[in-house]
């Protein structure tokens, strides 16, 4: 028995087509079997259809993953290098700063050896004339001039001190002061025309142990106990 129908046709992935009586459903065990299986065919594409956008969110997650993996390295490469950098221009301005606090300490110490070699000189000459029969003679009077020219080398050296002493604000103190009593005592011993030299050196010895102790601040070392020098 003929029967009058229309065709209908499916998704293209279920890739199933059935000829649908128009009057009644079909009655064949094959019919039914046919038919339900395409209806699990079209399940299934509805099902991936659904599942498409997850599907891409997650390889757009797993791009993601990929990329910050890759970028991490390359990030750390950057900062190492910007951080090496820095480290190297903090190490060339340290090495400047080191640079010039060892010349100005060493200036320094020049200028305290050279205060030490002008108040010998003059303690020496005030030893020899003092030791004269005749301080006003020929020879006396000579060495009378070395003194007096010997003081303003004195003053000048005490000014260079006090100007050096700035880098050493805590130790330098103590040399500007120990400078100025000793040019003190030796301006008295001039004035009196006798006395020791015994103070006037342990005044020396208490300038040295500052001038030490003020050289090991500027360049950042750490001062050695002061020592009390009895007369």
């Amino acid at each position: 028995m003929a029967h009058s129908g229309r065709r209908v046709e499916l998704e293209p992935s279920a890739r199933c087509v059935e000829f649908v009586p128009s009057e009644s459903p079909p009655t064949s065990r094959w019919s039914r079997r046919r038919l339900k299986h395409c209806a699990s065919r079209l399940i299934v594409h509805v099902r991936q259809t659904n599942e498409a956008p997850v599907a891409r969110t997650q390889l757009w997650l797993e791009i993601a993953k990929l990329a910050t993996s890759a970028a991490t390295p390359i990030v750390v490469a950057i900062l190492g290098i910007l951080l090496l950098r820095r480290i190297e221009g903090v190490k060339a301005l340290v090495a400047r700063q080191s640079d010039f606090q060892k010349k100005w300490a060493d200036e320094f110490v020049g200028c305290c050896h050279s205060f030490m070699e002008a108040l010998e000189r003059d303690l020496a000459l005030l030893t020899v004339l003092a030791g004269l029969n005749d301080p006003n003679g020929q020879f006396g009077t000579e060495l009378q001039n070395q003194i007096s020219h010997l003081h303003p080398t004195l003053s000048e050296l005490e000014l260079r001190i006090r100007r050096s002493v700035v880098f050493a604000p805590v130790r330098g103190a103590a040399v500007t002061l120990a400078a100025g009593e000793c040019i003190r005592l030796v301006g008295a011993l001039i004035a009196a025309r006798k006395g020791s030299v015994d103070e006037i050196i342990i005044e020396m010895n208490r300038f040295n142990l500052a001038s030490r102790n003020a050289h090991a601040e500027m360049l950042g070392l750490a001062a050695r106990g002061e020592t009390e020098f009895a007369g």
